[in-house]
């Protein structure tokens, strides 16, 4: 089973949120024992083509290589800059919100990518903006305001929006059900109480995070 949730954000989820979205996975170690593994630094997000200035540095055949200048790059991260405040603001006025408030931060990042059209015959990429949403609950709101033109003034179009979030963890990682997750790092939550026959102490270094129940699974 896997589902997600939001929380306070903490040493592990490397941000200055005050709440961060966690995928929960349940199932069994390669131990043996029932567990539930909590995944951090994962984001919903979709694309949106960029259309803004970038300027290749040398040549200009689509086959070579492609290096922004400095003018280019600086003019990339405006734009990224611009369409963060911009659609994060628009969020906020959709819900009524207090503009004023820190805590009301719904764009994680805008990261630009390139990728080829699914549409149409291309022989080249195309590059795109990344945008990850905090919230997966807001992910359909972002993307409504993203098409209607109140950003920046312009209607964006959008892909890969209809993946929901847990979808798109298990086909960016390759996962499936029933299948095995290699972890390369991992901590265990709880290691310092007090260890019962249920949920023996693993060893993996202690979780930053304090351990949500004390029933076994």
């Amino acid at each position: 089973e896997i589902d997600h949730t939001l929380g306070s954000s903490g040493t592990l989820d490397n941000t200055t949120l005050h709440r961060a979205p966690i995928i929960r996975i349940y199932g069994n170690s390669s131990a043996g024992k029932k567990c539930c593994l909590h995944i951090h630094q994962v984001y919903p997000y979709f694309f949106v083509e960029y259309t803004g200035s970038m300027e290749p540095e040398h040549g200009t055949s689509t086959n070579e290589p492609v290096f922004l200048n400095n003018h280019a790059a600086s003019a990339v991260r405006r734009y990224i800059s611009k369409l963060m405040r911009s659609l994060n603001y628009a969020i906020s006025i959709s819900l009524k919100t207090n503009l004023q408030s820190r805590k009301l931060q719904f764009v994680r990042a805008i990261v630009l990518v390139k990728g080829v059209h699914f549409y149409g015959f291309h022989t080249s990429y195309t590059p795109f903006l990344k945008v990850h949403i905090v919230d997966p609950m807001f992910v359909n709101r972002a993307v409504t305001i993203m098409r209607s033109g109140t950003v920046m003034a312009t209607r964006f179009s959008v892909f890969e929006s209809h993946l929901n979030f847990v979808l798109q963890f298990l086909c960016d990682f390759g996962l499936y059900g029933c299948g095995w997750i290699e972890l390369s790092q991992a901590w265990q939550r709880g290691r310092g109480d007090v260890q019962d026959e249920e949920s023996p102490a693993l060893p993996l270094p202690a979780s930053p995070h304090f351990r949500q129940t004390r029933m076994p699974i």
